[in-house]
């Protein structure tokens, strides 16, 4: 009887203690196998999401050099010439290039491409970035007006990123794709100001993207391979020169390949589909590879070693202390066993619960239950945190832009002019980047500068406070507005060097001096205000000063040009960004320039304050229940010599 009882103690220790371990072990090996698999795919991904996001970047800040590049008065001028020049006469395009063939640089056929003012500017463009290779105006018959060297053929019809950016909405660049030398073709048409849907020309530029991609670090570990899909054959970023033959293979194999992700000659891979505001001739993919089998042993190994281990711990446990596990292991270990199950269908939401709780399950359930509700409070204090703070820098920005205005000249004399001034404010998000400042320079002068920082919400809001700085610290120059934007843009293109990623910003300056009667203005990449003449009934825009300055924070040194206008009794003058003029109803239809200009012509003997109502309120009746893209700000400036 006694042998019974020990057999059947020693069988239920078997069956109790070390099956049960067993199968605990197995699912915490499971649990652990799992989760190292996530935290693999985690980082392969993280890695890609990582790779992805540098050469977005880099691909977007080069179509937006590109897409202000078409936009700056010289080129949209020279294309708008050329095609005055040209009209109604059809040329023989073979003898033209047979003419460009032996042209040589003296050539006046020569001259006129490569000394305007385009070929300066694309000349310039290519000293400060030696990866742009080739920079092209062209009109809208492919005709080259405006190179920095001569280029191989005076046709670029056949060109087919040239066929591309006629092809494509206005305003888009367009790209047969990424070469095996990281080359990069880019098109994009000249819009005619005012006309969104008229092209004009056609601005090309060949990128050199590979030294790009070296100072950025997009170099990949060595166990990783780098490479972009969209060519005629595979651009390697990094990692092949480290992995050897079989990643060479690998990169070849993909090439022919469609899917997201898989495993290719000893790779593991994910692509992941490049848009970089972009309009691809074939879909362009960046590949990120890692050498690895289909199933990662280094994952999967430590869990395999604790489910042995602990099993044969268990084992020999048994066998050892046989005779303790019928008083103190059997019942502590049926009841940890049940534990740790319930805490693995509790923490990680696995199964069903069970139908019936012990004491230690009921201690588990309540410091989960105390964890869960912490976690909350504390996400729900950060998210009131973050809200707080984006409603405090909001209402800030709108303080600052409310402040009162100065008064101009401090004292009024009968006869004698003065300045008031209005604005409207509306920003796409909480934070915008358009802004204003009017500054007193004098007693009888105010400057007024409107600007235009790229993009919108709290990264432009940031670009803007530094803007605002350096203004403060150019206000000696405050007279002078050629000068003063040209310090301004050498010193704001000195803090913009660190940054990764290109800013820029437009901008008009305007300085009214009601003593001499006289205003005197400069822009820098920013359209120039309407001009009110009330006392005959005229609303014209300002002439754009020579030369034209390109947006501040681009290229420093750059020269700016001045023009004055006479200050009448009754004039005004109404400043705005290209949120204005650019905002679109539910079709995509633009509000344009000639119907802010037909707002402000119905009501050109209204108050200023009435215009910019006026001009308010046809917007939102134009788009409708449409969100605005981008911020809106108008300025207006009243010449008057009536009391207060």
């Amino acid at each position: 009887m006694l042998e019974e009882i020990q057999q059947r103690l020693r069988t239920g220790a078997w069956v109790f203690l070390v099956a049960p371990s067993g199968v605990l072990f197995l699912i915490f090996a499971v649990v652990l196998a799992r989760a190292r698999l996530d935290a693999h795919d985690a980082r392969f991904e993280a890695s890609a999401a990582g790779a992805r996001a540098q050469l977005e970047s880099l691909l977007s800040a080069e179509a937006s050099r590109l897409i202000t590049i078409s936009r700056t008065p010289s080129a949209s001028a020279a294309a708008q010439a050329a095609q005055r020049r040209d009209a109604g006469r059809p040329e023989d395009e073979i003898q033209m290039e047979l003419q460009w063939s032996r042209a040589a640089r003296e050539d006046l056929m020569v001259r006129s491409v490569m000394d305007n003012d385009v070929a300066v500017l694309f000349r310039r463009l290519q000293e400060q970035d030696a990866h742009l290779s080739e920079l092209l105006l062209t009109d809208t018959r492919g005709a080259v007006i405006a190179a920095p060297d001569k280029p191989e053929r005076y046709s670029q019809r056949e060109a087919r990123w040239w066929a591309l950016a006629r092809n494509v909405e206005p305003g888009i660049v367009a790209s047969p794709g990424i070469d095996a030398m990281g080359q990069m073709e880019l098109g994009t048409t000249v819009i005619r100001p005012g006309r969104q849907s008229m092209a004009d020309g056609v601005v090309h530029a060949r990128v050199n993207l590979a030294p790009l991609a070296e100072r950025i670090n997009l170099r990949s570990a060595p166990d990783r391979v780098l490479l972009v899909l969209g060519g005629d054959a595979p651009w390697v970023i990094g990692g092949l020169d480290r992995a050897g033959p079989r990643a060479a293979a690998f990169a070849d194999k993909l090439h022919l390949r469609a899917g997201e992700a898989g495993h290719v000659e000893g790779y593991r891979y994910r692509a992941i589909q490049l848009s970089g505001s972009i309009a691809w001739a074939t879909p362009v993919r960046l590949v990120v590879g890692s050498a690895e089998s289909e199933i990662p042993i280094s994952a999967l190994l430590p869990s395999v070693l604790l489910f042995l281990l602990g099993t044969g711990a268990m084992v020999g446990l048994a066998l050892a202390a046989e005779p303790l596990i019928r008083r103190r292991v059997l019942d502590p270990m049926r009841e940890s066993s049940e534990a740790g199950v319930w805490a693995l269908r509790t923490a990680f939401g696995r199964g069903k619960p069970a139908a019936r709780s012990t004491p230690i399950q009921k201690e588990l359930a309540a410091w989960f239950g105390k964890l869960q509700q912490d976690l909350q409070r504390q996400s729900a204090t950060m998210s009131a945190d973050v809200a707080r703070d984006l409603e405090l820098a909001t209402e800030f920005q709108q303080a600052f832009l409310n402040r009162p205005y100065p008064d101009v000249p401090e004292v009024h004399l009968p006869g004698r002019l003065r300045l008031e001034f209005y604005h409207r404010y509306q920003p796409a998000l909480a934070m915008g980047g358009d802004f204003f400042d009017v500054t007193a320079i004098s007693n009888d002068c105010a400057g007024v500068f409107v600007g235009d920082v790229m993009g919108h919400g709290t990264r432009s809001a940031l670009i803007v406070a530094i803007l605002r700085t350096l203004i403060a610290e150019q206000s000696r120059r405050a007279r002078n507005a050629p000068h003063f934007l040209r310090e301004l843009n050498n010193e704001f293109c000195k803090l913009l060097r660190t940054l990764p990623q290109p800013f820029f910003a437009s901008a008009a300056y305007f300085v009214a001096d009601t003593t001499s009667r006289i205003a005197t203005y400069s822009v820098a990449g920013h359209p120039p205000p309407f001009y009110l003449h009330r006392a005959v009934g005229r609303v014209t825009r300002l002439e754009l000063p020579r030369p034209h300055g390109v947006a501040l924070g681009l290229m420093p040194g750059e020269e700016y040009g001045g023009g004055s206008v006479r200050l009448n009794d009754g004039d005004a003058f109404i400043f705005f960004t290209d949120g204005v003029y650019e905002a679109a109803n539910a079709q995509g239809v633009e509000f344009g320039l000639h119907q802010l200009e037909r707002v402000i012509r119905t009501n050109v003997y209204r108050s200023s304050r009435e215009i910019l109502d006026a001009v308010s309120e046809a917007i939102a009746q134009f788009a409708g229940e449409q969100p605005v893209a981008d911020d809106i700000c108008l300025v207006a400036v009243d010449v008057r010599s009536d009391a207060r």
